[in-house]
């Protein structure tokens, strides 16, 4: 008997039993306290969604797909699973701590499912259903290609349900594209999604979106309050006061725990959650880094926390007040999936996708009149 669910943005919703019984399992209410941003409510100062109420979200969207293709029947099961726990891998603060869980497990977020599974509720579940996990987790990792692509591609179903709901819940509940009517666009047909024609303008819209929800993202008080959190974990870490187990809770234990840690990593939180974010006092973005700027952002395994050091140690600053950002935006990408029109002909996305690559610094009050002198030791590091 189909078990109803009540949604923000799509009303409500009817999943089958399996789904339910998967809801119920700890592993996936885990996600109930942990935060679709990178940061839990109490850091930020406006709704934040939880990884839960994306997660069926993105579930019922899969169903949308099923629906409108008859092929996918074999995999009528394991996509609405992947769908899902497809964020249940995720580490506690997310995006901020999956560096650190990398370098001590070599797993990430996604990768990371598997652990979470093995000897679970929601593991015994799943093969009751007669799936094994190492398909769930190839599905949710993209390694079920090409039917994993609708989950785990360029316009996904993910993304169209993170980015409205994101956007949604943030901005006053306003809608700013149809994420069920792109799903119910998707077509599998000779191994290959695509998608019907008739949605370009919609997908054009959640590109759009997409970017209006970066801009918050990459702006402040965001990513000054997520730096400070990032930057606890990162002291944290290299302290020797992380251990695999930290990566198992959710958002509000990790920041007690940071809490109770180092006394940079404490005051950091601590700041962070009285909303005394750091000040901005360097910003750099660029569509054409130098090679030594894209090397640290794409392949220095954690060039933020090694650019924060080698300032502060330049600088005589203590360790907790100095926090940088450095990476390669994802405010645009290009729909990779073809658009089909009626006549069979093919259209193609063909807009300007270039990625932004940014650092900023931000620093306690007391150091904001150094901004000169940071920005020559930045210099030296990045050119």
């Amino acid at each position: 008997m189909p078990v109803k669910y009540d949604d923000a943005i799509y009303g409500s919703i009817d999943f089958p039993d399996f789904i339910e019984e998967l809801v119920n399992t700890p592993q996936f209410q885990r996600l109930r306290n942990i935060s679709q941003d990178v940061l839990p409510q109490s850091c930020v100062p406006w709704n934040v969604p939880s990884r839960l109420e994306h997660s069926l979200g993105v579930c019922s969207l899969s169903f949308a797909v099923i629906e409108q293709n008859p092929a996918l029947a074999p995999y009528s099961i394991l996509l609405p699973v992947a769908a899902l726990l497809h964020d249940t891998g995720n580490p506690a603060l997310s995006h901020l701590s999956e560096p650190f869980l990398k370098q001590m497990t070599g797993k990430d977020g996604e990768s990371f499912l598997e652990e979470m599974l093995i000897g679970s509720e929601a593991g015994g579940l799943i093969r009751k259903l007669g799936l094994s996990t190492a398909d769930v987790v190839g599905f949710v990792t993209g390694n079920f290609k090409p039917i994993s692509l609708v989950l785990n591609g360029s316009m996904d179903i993910d993304n169209l349900d993170n980015v409205n709901r994101y956007w949604f819940m943030s901005n006053s509940r306003e809608v700013l594209f149809d994420a069920p009517r792109i799903a119910s666009s998707y077509r599998f047909t000779n191994d290959e999604w695509t998608l019907v024609e008739d949605c370009f303008e919609e997908a054009q819209k959640w590109q759009s979106a997409r970017q209006s929800v970066y801009h918050i993202v990459y702006g402040n008080p965001h990513l000054n309050a997520a730096m400070m959190v990032y930057r606890a974990v990162d002291i944290a870490f290299n302290y020797g006061e992380i251990s695999e187990e930290f990566f198992y809770l959710d958002d509000s234990s990790a920041l007690d725990f940071l809490g109770s840690c180092n006394r940079e990593s404490a005051f950091l939180v601590e700041q962070t959650l009285a909303h005394q974010w750091y000040q901005e006092i360097i910003s750099i973005e660029t569509t054409e880094p130098n090679q030594q700027f894209k090397n640290l952002a794409e392949q220095y395994r954690n060039a933020r926390g090694m650019i924060a050091e080698y300032i502060r140690e330049q600088m005589k600053m203590p360790r907790g007040t100095i926090c940088v950002y450095l990476g390669k935006g994802r405010d645009k990408r290009k729909i990779e999936t073809p658009f089909v029109k009626a006549d069979g002909s093919r259209r193609f996305d063909e807009g300007e996708h270039r990625p932004l690559y940014r650092i900023k610094i931000y620093v306690h009050p007391d150091y904001q009149n150094k901004r000169d002198s940071i920005e020559h030791w930045l210099n030296y590091l990045t050119s």
